[in-house]
C-alpha cells in the first residue's frame, strides 16, 4: 500500500510540473507573424552654407546633427536619427531614398578633417588636401546613407532595439569640385514583431564584482544599499574565473554579468578594484586586456591614433548583446584582438556600443582606499541635499584642450553645457567657474602656454611587494 502511495505522488509531481522560481530564464511564447511598417521623411530643405577659408572652404547645413570627420578626408555635414523598436524584432529592413537632388560647383577644395593627439594638433598644416581622395572623381561618401542596429535601453530604461539611420545630405566629388545635395530623405522601415517574453521578478538590482580581499570591507556598503531598497549582492573575481568560460579573464567577467542580467534582472554593476600597485603594476597582459596586476580585469580597445594604442573601456562589460541578440564579444572576427578599428595587423571588428545596464568602477588599490571609499559613499548617501551646504554649487574647472568651439575654449564650452543640463535637474544650482580665460594670469599673458613637463618612467627592477604588505 505504501509503495502505491509513493508511486502515485511521483506521477502527480511529474505530470503537474514544478513551480518555476523567479530566477529562471523568461518563458518565450510562439513568435508573432505580424509585420510592422513605418514611413517618415527627414527634411533638409536649407541649401548648403559655404564658409570661405584661406585655401579651402567649409560646408555646413542647418539641419545637420554632426559632421563626417575621417582623418585627412573632406569634412561634410551628416544627419543622424535614432529610432527605438521592440527588443527582439526580426527581419529589419530599411530603405532611404534621397529626394530633390541639386548640384553645386565649388571654387576650392573642402577642408579636410584634422585629427591628432593634443601634443601634435598644432603641428598639422591647416589646409592639407594631399589625401588620394582629393584626386578622385567618385562621390564621397559612396552612398547616401547607412544604418546600424544595436540593443540596449531607452531613456525610460526599457529594453529596446536601437535603429540608427545616418544620412549624408551632401556628397562630394573632389576631382570635379562639385557637390550633390538632397532636399529630403524618404525612409521606410519594416520589421517583424518580436516574440513575446514574459517578465521575471528582479532578484537583485545591483551586483558588486570585487576580489575576495575586499569583501569584508564591502559588507557595510551592501547592507546599506539593501536597507535603501536597492537589492545588492557581491560576486568575487575568484569565483567568476573558476566558474565561467571565456577566452580571457575580462570575457569571463562579462559572461557572468550577462548571466546575472538574464537570471537576476540586474540593472547596475559596480566593479570594485583597480590596479594592484601604482608603482610596479603592468597594466596589460595582452594588447586587449589586463588582469594579472588588476584587482578586477579590464578590457582595452584597439583603436590606435598615432602613438595612442587604444584605451581602457569598461563599456565593454555593459554591452551584452549584439544586433542579433547574441553575446557581443567585441571580437567579431575571433582573431583575439578586441574592439579593433584601423588597428595594424588586425581585422576590423563589429561591436555594439549600446549598453544593456549601467556600470561603474571604483579603482581602489589598497585596503585603506577601499575603507575610505565605502565610508564616503555611506556618508554621502545618508544625508539629504538640504543637509549638504555645498550641494547647490557647481564648480567648472576648464580651459582649452584642443581648439575653440562656438567661440569658447572646448573645455569651457563643455563645462557650460554640463552646467546647463544639470541645472534642469537642480534649478537652484549656482555656477562657480575656474577658467583659464578668466584667470588673472591669462589676462596678463593671453597667448602664453606652459612648457610640457617631461615624465620619467621608473625602470621595473624591483619585484612587487607581497600581497599582505601591499594591501595595507
Amino acid at each position: 500500500m505504501k509503495k502505491s502511495i509513493i508511486f502515485t505522488i511521483l506521477i502527480l509531481l511529474l505530470t503537474s510540473g514544478w513551480n518555476v522560481p523567479a530566477s529562471e530564464p523568461p518563458q518565450i511564447q510562439e513568435p508573432q507573424t505580424k509585420t510592422i511598417q513605418h514611413s517618415f521623411t527627414i527634411p533638409c530643405t536649407s541649401p548648403p552654407t559655404i564658409l570661405e577659408k584661406t585655401d579651402t572652404i567649409a560646408i555646413t547645413l542647418k539641419e545637420m546633427t554632426t559632421q563626417l570627420r575621417e582623418p585627412n578626408k573632406p569634412v561634410l555635414p551628416i544627419i543622424i536619427k535614432t529610432y527605438q523598436i521592440p527588443l527582439g524584432s526580426q527581419n529589419i529592413t530599411i530603405t532611404c531614398t534621397p529626394v530633390g537632388l541639386h548640384t553645386m560647383i565649388l571654387s576650392k577644395k573642402i577642408m579636410p578633417a584634422r585629427i591628432a593627439p593634443l601634443s601634435k594638433i598644432r603641428l598639422l598644416p591647416t589646409n592639407t588636401t594631399t589625401d588620394p581622395i582629393y584626386e578622385n572623381i567618385s562621390f564621397y561618401p559612396d552612398e547616401w546613407f547607412h544604418t546600424t542596429i544595436s540593443t540596449g535601453r531607452d531613456t525610460s530604461a526599457q529594453k529596446t532595439t536601437h535603429v540608427k539611420i545616418i544620412c549624408y545630405p551632401i556628397r562630394y566629388s573632389p576631382a570635379a569640385n562639385q557637390i550633390t545635395y538632397a532636399s529630403s530623405f524618404n525612409i521606410t522601415m519594416t520589421y517583424q514583431q518580436p516574440r513575446i517574453i514574459s517578465q521575471t521578478n528582479t532578484t537583485y538590482d545591483m551586483v558588486i564584482i570585487t576580489p575576495t580581499a575586499f569583501t569584508t570591507i564591502l559588507q557595510p556598503l551592501i547592507t546599506f544599499k539593501n536597507s535603501k531598497g536597492l537589492n545588492t549582492t557581491v560576486k568575487t573575481v575568484e569565483e567568476i574565473l573558476a566558474t565561467y568560460p571565456g577566452a580571457d579573464p575580462p570575457e569571463q567577467i562579462k559572461y557572468f554579468i550577462k548571466d546575472a542580467y538574464d537570471t537576476w534582472g540586474i540593472h547596475y554593476v559596480l566593479l570594485f578594484g583597480g590596479l594592484k600597485s601604482h608603482l610596479y603594476a603592468q597594466d596589460k597582459d595582452t594588447p586587449s586586456a589586463g588582469w594579472t596586476d588588476w584587482w578586477v580585469p579590464v578590457r582595452y580597445v584597439n583603436i590606435p591614433q598615432d602613438d595612442d594604442e587604444g584605451c581602457l573601456s569598461d563599456l565593454y562589460y555593459a554591452c551584452l548583446y549584439n544586433s542579433t541578440n547574441g553575446f557581443d564579444s567585441w571580437d567579431s572576427n575571433h582573431d583575439g584582438i578586441y574592439a579593433a578599428w584601423n588597428s595594424p595587423g588586425a581585422q576590423t571588428d563589429t561591436f555594439d556600443l549600446s549598453p544593456e545596464l549601467s556600470i561603474g568602477r571604483l579603482p581602489v588599490t589598497t585596503l585603506r582606499e577601499a575603507r575610505h571609499m565605502v565610508t564616503k559613499i555611506i556618508t554621502y548617501e545618508s544625508s539629504s541635499p538640504a543637509e549638504k551646504p555645498w550641494y547647490n554649487t557647481f564648480i567648472g574647472i576648464a580651459g582649452k584642450t584642443f581648439s575653440y568651439y562656438q567661440g569658447k575654449p572646448d573645455g569651457e564650452y563643455l563645462c557650460d553645457l554640463t552646467y546647463n543640463y544639470t541645472k534642469q535637474a537642480i534649478p537652484q544650482l549656482t555656477f562657480t567657474t575656474v577658467y583659464t580665460t578668466t584667470s588673472p594670469q591669462h589676462q596678463r599673458h593671453p597667448t602664453r602656454t606652459l612648457p610640457r613637463r617631461r615624465v620619467r618612467r621608473l625602470p621595473r627592477t624591483r619585484q612587487p611587494p607581497r600581497l599582505g604588505h601591499h594591501l595595507v
